[in-house]
């Protein structure tokens, strides 16, 4: 890729998730064991020879990052020893890391940006996404894990899934959740369910999803290998779209945006004044952040 010093790098550390989420391509893929940190921070010395510079912000790429309290120690002291000076970023379910000390040596080695894999805050959508079989327990670890990473000044962006059933009350659940967390939270990243693949089980998907209310907006999925939905009767393709936008706008400003985006995807000569100019002149209706 001969632009590729326009993206920052991803480092992979681990694969698979197994956590049985109804909703994940990888529920059924066990999770594999995190790279040996002294490999991550080769890796790590050898991108930036690579890229010519010592500001990169990589991300540890993994579906669940779970590191254990002797892995993040271990990686503490390989960049320790290599005098490796990064900031980085992953992700995790919210409810994956519950070690405080775990969570304050990994910010000390570098960790600035966590993904959280939080999906909805209504106890029934928890239970039809299978994210955990006690939702209060759930909740209250979510909500340990963002008030952890606003004190390690850890920006805490949560993942939001807007899933099949879904309707005003459980959406005002989240919501409402949210905004009890507001302090907490750098930026939201808020998608509705979209179903991949044509083979059994994807129809299997779809036929259990049907009877929460939802269905796909076409029968082309077998064609496409993808199929939108309608969440519930109550609420359609469309109207899930738009109550993206309206929770993405309601909890993220166009700086947070920007610092979150820019930490790992948009090119580094895209300044923040630029990208101000740019938002100033564009239709905001459809913006996933607040114009400010």
């Amino acid at each position: 890729m001969p632009d590729f010093s326009s993206f920052q790098p991803s480092i992979e550390v681990s694969r698979g998730c197994g956590s049985k989420c109804s909703f994940c391509l990888e529920r059924d893929m066990p999770l594999m064991k995190l790279k040996d940190v002294n490999q991550i921070t080769r890796e790590i010395i050898n991108t930036k020879k690579v890229y010519g510079k010592e500001d990169i912000t990589p991300y540890f790429e993994a579906s669940v990052f779970r590191p254990t309290l002797s892995w993040a120690k271990d990686l503490n002291s390989s960049f320790k020893e290599n005098n490796l000076s990064v900031k980085w970023r992953a992700e995790t379910r919210a409810d994956s890391l519950k070690n405080e000390e775990i969570l304050a040596i990994l910010a000390e080695t570098g960790l600035k940006v966590l993904d959280i894999g939080l999906e909805t805050a209504s106890p029934i959508q928890i239970n039809r996404m299978k994210k955990s079989t006690n939702p209060d327990k759930y909740l209250t670890e979510a909500s340990n894990l963002l008030k952890v990473c606003r004190k390690l000044n850890i920006w805490g962006k949560v993942n939001i899934l807007l899933y099949a059933g879904e309707s005003k009350n459980t959406l005002k659940e989240t919501t409402d959740w949210l905004e009890e967390h507001r302090a907490c939270i750098k930026g939201v990243s808020v998608n509705p369910l979209f179903v991949y693949g044509h083979d059994n089980n994807t129809i299997r998907y779809i036929e259990e999803l049907k009877l929460l209310g939802a269905k796909p907006t076409d029968d082309n999925f077998r064609n496409r290998g993808y199929s939108q939905m309608h969440l519930s009767p109550d609420i359609s393709f469309d109207d899930s779209e738009n109550i993206r936008i309206e929770i993405s706008q309601s909890f993220m400003a166009d700086d947070y945006y920007y610092d979150l985006k820019s930490f790992s995807y948009l090119p580094p000569s895209l300044t923040k004044d630029k990208f101000k100019e740019i938002i100033r002149n564009a239709n905001s209706d459809t913006f996933p952040f607040k114009r400010t």
